[in-house]
């Protein structure tokens, strides 16, 4: 009898060692860059796809059962998730994000917050817009690094038997990631003053990061969407100021930018936006890869070329 007992208690003991946690993340991007550091050792759940637009999700009940069973909630923060973010957490019925904070990472709260001078800090409409603005942080990759510490760290206290196992794999991961970002600094050197077109300010991080210019068809602080008035002002900025390319994202509702595209002939780039968003992106690597490969090549003439070695001609021309 004592040997039956021993048996399955070591079962027991080996069944709970084989159990996994789970992770909801918000975003594809939070879902890869967990990927990146638990590998097998966690199952992954994600709430939204890359062709959705987070700022408006419904929570459904597949939702509301994710939420339930997950361990960890990866999720972007700051305005991005707040239409529905407090419902999921109140449908989940799960104490354990209820009633942990350290089992909600909120990625905005990692990363450097924009300044405000005195005037600026009394003024709520330029706060709300800064929010929101910052929500996209993952568009910057140096605000991954600094993200995927702290993912580290959660998870570690979370899952102490792995510990070593998640710290390795964030070594491994963070040399590979601070190498990559290198790379693509010196590809996209040439692009920093170049103006571009963009529906709204989802792509401030990309932007600052790269120093690129955008002009954007949204009144970020009136919260005013475009209107034909408004369509016409930007083409005749245009006019004065052309711009490389329009970008966007799947999800985005590209109406307004086609009739911008049609009444400028300016190109249009579609551009990854989040893991998933556009070929060649299903992880962090290759979402940057392809969108600064996108940023430096022009295939709207049918024939691909290299916007960099466009740059240098004429440089050296003048």
């Amino acid at each position: 009898m004592k040997k039956i007992f021993l048996v399955f208690g070591l079962f027991l003991l080996a069944k709970t060692a084989e159990a996994k946690i789970t992770i909801l993340a918000c975003e594809p991007e939070w879902a890869s860059l967990a990927q990146e550091i638990v590998k097998n050792k966690a199952e992954i759940k994600i709430a939204t796809s890359a062709d959705q637009d987070p700022r408006n999700i419904e929570v459904k009940t597949v939702l509301a059962t994710m939420a339930r069973n997950a361990d960890l909630l990866f999720c972007s923060g700051g305005d991005l998730e707040s239409k529905w973010f407090p419902t999921l957490i109140a449908r989940s019925y799960n104490m354990k994000i209820m009633s942990n904070e350290s089992n909600v990472l909120l990625a905005l709260d990692y990363v450097e917050k924009p300044k405000f001078s005195e005037k600026e800090n009394a003024d709520k409409v330029n706060k709300d817009r800064a929010a929101k603005s910052n929500a996209r942080v993952h568009l910057n990759p140096h605000n991954i690094t600094k993200i995927a510490a702290e993912f580290t760290r959660r998870i570690k206290l979370i899952d102490a038997v792995n510990a070593n196992f998640y710290q390795k794999s964030f070594d491994d991961f963070s040399k590979k990631w601070n190498e990559a970002i290198k790379k693509w600094e010196e590809k996209a050197a040439f692009l920093r003053g170049v103006t571009f077109v963009a529906e709204d300010d989802s792509w401030d991080f990309l932007a600052n990061w790269l120093g690129l210019k955008i002009i954007t068809l949204v009144d970020v602080q009136t919260g005013a969407k475009p209107n034909v008035v408004s369509l016409h002002n930007v083409v005749n900025l245009l006019k004065k100021n052309p711009a490389e390319a329009i970008i966007f994202a799947r999800f985005e509702n590209k109406k307004n930018l086609l009739w911008l595209r049609d009444k400028t002939k300016i190109r249009m780039i579609l551009l990854p936006f989040t893991v998933g968003g556009a070929a060649n992106s299903g992880d962090l690597f290759q979402l940057f890869e392809t969108t600064i490969s996108s940023l430096s090549t022009d295939c709207s003439s049918g024939t691909c070329k290299s916007l960099s070695v466009q740059k240098q001609t004429d440089s050296n021309q003048k």
